[in-house]
């Protein structure tokens, strides 16, 4: 039961990506977030995996900053971030990207995908697509 109500979660999750894609049509004032009403750090949640402990680890690229502060969402651009919820539905910062994170060639990092090898490793997706760096894990 316990893993079927993690599964939920991530489809929450994916319907509240979304909500934030569609939220660029919705003036601030009808915007809702379910879930944990997701704090302003995970603007863009992209995909999601379970950790070794049953947890949900979600990256965030954060690709609405612009469209979210120009509709008065936030204030400041926020950094990619993977999210973090345990089983108690608390959403935290499991990691920022730092500077030195950072694609060298396009100077961005954008946390596609995430997911957990069988070597109990988490493994991060760096799409690089759109801005002429080198795609890596």
């Amino acid at each position: 039961m316990k893993s079927l109500n993690k599964y939920t979660k991530i489809v929450s999750l994916l319907l509240i990506s979304g909500a934030l894609f569609a939220c660029t049509q919705t003036p601030p004032a009808q915007q809702t977030y379910s879930l944990q009403n997701l704090p302003a750090q995970f603007n863009s949640p992209a995909s999601f995996a379970l950790d070794a402990n049953n947890n949900i680890l979600f990256t965030s690229p954060n690709l609405h900053n612009q469209t979210l502060i120009e509709k008065g969402v936030i204030q400041n651009t926020q950094a990619p971030t993977i999210g973090l919820i345990d089983e108690n539905d608390r959403v935290s910062v499991w990691y920022t990207f730092k500077p030195r994170d950072l694609e060298p060639t396009s100077g961005v990092v954008t946390p596609m995908g995430i997911a957990m090898g069988p070597d109990g490793n988490i493994y991060v997706a760096d799409m690089q697509l759109w801005f002429g760096g080198e795609s890596r894990l």
